[in-house]
């Protein structure tokens, strides 16, 4: 296939005449550079062949006037496979590098800079460690050239190194010739990093597997600038791929190619997305705005010194700038909605005890100034001497407590359903147009061990003071007396992927938190987790419809489902179209995504919406913007919305407005919005203050236009 490859790349290029170039020009600066570059003497070191990505990242790099790109070496990407040293023959012979360097000359050819000279690099990874007299460099042409020029800057300057794949060809540059080391600033893309216990976890990352003893010397470089992006910060950039074929197709060139090779990458999977790792780390060079450092310790085994390290980026202002950068306009319907005015009137109390620990709230509006909050109430177990709380209890039971202005609230919850065989989670409450609520909900039952293993067949379970929990599934309460009294639990459907049964040994009856719609059509929407074969432990959102206020539930389609991705908490929402949307909780380094389907619900596709939070909820605004609602569990903490056009079409470019940041901790959010009256709206969330957990609320003012 690589060798394919090779000829198809040949091909373009002779068409292009890109081959009568030569490989290195003297010259490799460009004259008419713009006068605001901000960062010179660049050169980008890529393994250009391997991922999407790269192209990508080339592109973004050679477009931006704020680079003052000196030169493209080409670096190998498959070192992991080779573990040959000096003194016998390699089994296995790869020219990762040299079809980078192919990959590098169409490029330049697209994008009008074939002033630039083109090293190739080494295709085989260094032999290093510390104080080794057998330590041996891989010497190229690219290790030559970044010697050259680091070494022909005058003092004061340094050379700027973009390093998106392995390091061998600058760790064979510094291994050379050590004194340039002071010389260079390197950025690099690769490895990871545990931020909460602030450990180097990635020695199997890609790029840094592809050259380990090379990231090590260039750790040991005490003299070097070091600015490092782990992969789970680059990570948050993903574009959509059937988005961005559409988007680069109307760029004659660079678009074309890209999109032709993005095809031929992904075949079918039009509905997924591609992580931009190597574009994350130009713009947070060009836009250091957008980007977030800090100094750590290089990894253990390795001279003990500071690096940077990136922590976060704006992965929708990096977006958003790329397909400028290309000249991309907005997309039909994409357009921003009106400019929204929120103003802030004032932070509620619903219901606080320190006795309790109250969260996952929801909320309805009953009628003309009747509202009702629900939420999952249990003790707060330091009432008992115990260190803190969990997000599952024994005691765990349905409260809801009742407004006649949104601000002023009952004290003593009432009841609306102890689940009898365990604890009880998020109530999430639907009214219908005829004033039927739903309440659905989810139970966890308090086990041991052996109980689950006399089962038999595999139960989702935890951990739990010295016992076990073990998941029962999904519940639905229905009642028709606006909450004053509930029917017995409808139990739901089981998905035919499941692979857990219940607590009870029975099949698992599906469940989610988030907010169910009812259309236009009186079906009611719900959009459910299901826990898949592989990975252990990751779930998909699937759609169920009923057509009798939820007796009785049909399964309708998948929603999202990824290799890698989990899709959980949901919430789904009808636009004024008929085109079903949802709203998902992702382990997608936290980001929000959005499910569309424009076909009823029997197809869905997804797509990250470049922002983090979770999980979502929608409200219609009475002129049919949507207030869209996340807790943001990031420093600092809080609450956040988005006003959406109609279609919620518009979220990549939609202004987020904090609602709150002054939570104690990331143990917060959810919050739930309904409509108060003249254009007031409630948003109500648990929030967490001084160690407690409290049902809180935020209220509104949004200049509505009806």
């Amino acid at each position: 296939m690589r060798y394919l490859l090779v000829s198809v790349i040949i091909s373009i290029g002779i068409g292009l005449g890109l081959f009568g170039c030569k490989q290195e020009q003297n010259a490799g600066e460009n004259t008419s550079l713009p006068q605001h570059v901000q960062v010179r003497n660049v050169i980008i070191d890529a393994d250009t062949d391997n991922e999407l990505d790269d192209l990508l990242a080339i592109a973004a790099a050679l477009k931006s006037p704020k680079l003052e790109v000196i030169g493209m070496t080409a670096a190998q990407w498959d070192g992991r496979n080779n573990t040959v040293r000096e003194g016998h023959d390699p089994w296995w012979n790869d020219n990762s590098a040299y079809t980078s360097w192919l990959m590098n000359a169409v490029l330049v050819q697209l994008l009008n800079r074939t002033d630039l000279p083109l090293p190739v690099g080494s295709e085989r990874k260094i032999v290093y460690k510390k104080g080794s007299p057998e330590n041996n460099p891989r010497r190229s042409e690219a290790t030559d050239f970044i010697i050259r020029k680091a070494s022909d800057l005058p003092p004061g300057e340094k050379l700027t190194i973009i390093s998106t794949g392995a390091l061998t060809n600058v760790a064979s540059a510094v291994m050379v010739k050590p004194e340039i080391a002071k010389k260079i600033a390197l950025y690099w893309l690769g490895q990871t990093y545990d931020f909460e216990k602030d450990l180097w976890i990635g020695e199997h990352e890609f790029n840094v597997a592809n050259d380990l003893e090379a990231f090590d010397l260039l750790c040991d470089a005490e003299d070097l600038e070091f600015h490092i992006m782990p992969n789970n910060v680059s990570g948050l950039l993903r574009f959509h791929n059937a988005h961005s074929i559409n988007k680069l197709e109307k760029v004659e060139g660079i678009g074309t190619f890209i999109a032709d090779r993005w095809r031929k990458r992904i075949g079918d999977n039009m509905t997924s997305s591609w992580t931009m790792w190597d574009v994350a780390l130009i713009y947070a060079i060009t836009n250091p705005e957008w980007a977030e450092e800090k100094k750590v310790d290089t990894p253990p085994g390795t001279t003990k010194r500071k690096v940077d390290i990136y922590t976060n980026i704006d992965a929708e202002k990096m977006e958003n700038e790329f397909w400028n950068a290309l000249g991309c306009n907005v997309p039909e319907g994409q357009q921003a909605a009106a400019q929204p005015q929120i103003r802030k009137v004032k932070d509620v109390v619903i219901y606080e005890d320190p006795k309790f620990h109250a969260t996952f709230p929801s909320a309805v509006k009953l009628g003309p100034n009747e509202y009702t909050v629900a939420f999952r109430r249990a003790p707060d177990r330091r009432v008992f001497g115990e260190p803190g709380n969990a997000h599952v209890d024994p005691n765990s039971y349905l409260v809801q407590v009742h407004s006649n202005d949104g601000e002023n609230w009952t004290k003593d919850p009432e009841l609306i359903y102890a689940h009898p065989f365990g604890g009880s989670q998020d109530p999430c409450l639907l009214q219908l147009k005829d004033g039927t609520l739903l309440c659905a909900s989810y139970g966890w039952a308090f086990s041991s061990q052996e109980g689950i293993d006399n089962l038999g067949k595999p139960v989702l379970h935890e951990s739990w003071h010295g016992g076990e929990i073990a998941f029962l599934g999904g519940y639905i309460l229905r009642s028709f007396d606006k909450g004053k009294t509930w029917e017995d639990p409808i139990i739901p459907p089981t998905l035919d992927s499941e692979i857990y049964i219940s607590a009870t040994g029975e099949p698992l009856p599906t469940y989610n938190r988030g907010a169910m719609c009812e259309g236009k059509n009186g079906k009611i929407y719900w959009i459910v987790a299901g826990h898949d074969p592989a990975p252990l432990g990751k779930t998909s959102n699937h759609l169920l419809v009923s057509e009798d206020k939820g007796e009785t539930w049909q399964y309708s389609g998948l929603v999202a489902t990824d290799d890698s991705v989990a899709f959980n908490e949901a919430s789904v929402y009808e636009t004024p179209k008929g085109d079903i949307v949802g709203f998902l909780r992702t382990t997608l380094y936290d980001h929000a995504c959005i499910a569309r389907s424009t076909d009823g619900g029997k197809t869905f596709e997804w797509k990250s919406m470049q922002f983090q939070g979770h999980p979502l909820a929608a409200l219609r605004l009475p002129d049919n913007r949507v207030l869209l609602t996340y807790g943001y569990r990031h420093k600092p903490f809080g609450i956040r919305a988005r006003i959406l056009n109609a279609e919620c079409t518009d979220y990549a470019i939609s202004e987020e407005f904090i609602l709150r940041d002054d939570g104690d901790g990331p143990d917060l959010g959810y919050p739930w919005p309904i409509m108060l009256e003249d254009n007031r709206v409630l948003v109500v969330y648990y929030y967490n203050k001084n160690g407690h957990r409290n049902i809180e609320g935020t209220i509104l003012e949004i200049d509505c236009k009806k």
